[in-house]
């Protein structure tokens, strides 16, 4: 029973790990298709006076702020779902050997299951959720400090001549 148990704690890392970087590459994808759509927006505002400071700063405050929030929308509803889970009991069919020290030939009905019902536990990782509150974070910075870059390599008049 314990190995069968390692199993599925094992496919559980597996199958987080995958969750995991799966939603760090689709926030990195969002992040570079907003700030891509914007860059017209940022040649204008080059145009009427902004500074590459000016446009760093707003880039990064846009990038950090949009991360926070749903980094904390999303850590909020895996509670929720944790929470809900909780109410979700397994039921696992033991086999005699072990369930039981009486021989199944010696038991008034062999032939009935040994059911155990086992509750889903609310699990509550906070240090995994500010790690990966962190690492967004990181992940917002440095996406957002590639595009301020490529926004200040823009051309007011690139920007101007699509108006």
């Amino acid at each position: 029973m314990n190995s069968i148990s390692q199993i599925f704690l094992k496919f559980a890392y597996l199958f987080t790990t995958i969750v995991i970087i799966t939603s760090i590459i689709l926030s990195i994808l969002s992040l570079l298709h907003r700030l891509n759509r914007k860059t017209h927006e940022f040649g204008i505002l080059k145009a009427i006076g902004w500074t590459p400071s000016e446009i760093k700063k707003h880039i990064l405050k846009e990038t950090l702020v949009i991360s926070l929030i749903g980094g904390i929308v999303g850590i909020i509803l895996a509670f929720v779902i944790n929470y809900l889970l909780t109410f979700i009991s397994i039921q696992i069919i033991i086999p005699w050997e072990m369930g039981s020290s009486i021989p199944h030939f010696l038991m008034s009905n062999p032939e009935a299951p040994n059911i155990v019902n086992v509750p889903l536990l609310f699990i509550k990782p906070f240090t995994l959720s500010l790690i990966i509150i962190l690492l967004l974070l990181v992940i917002a910075g440095i996406i957002g400090l590639w595009m301020a870059q490529k926004a200040n390599n823009i051309k007011p008049v690139e920007a101007l001549k699509h108006e």
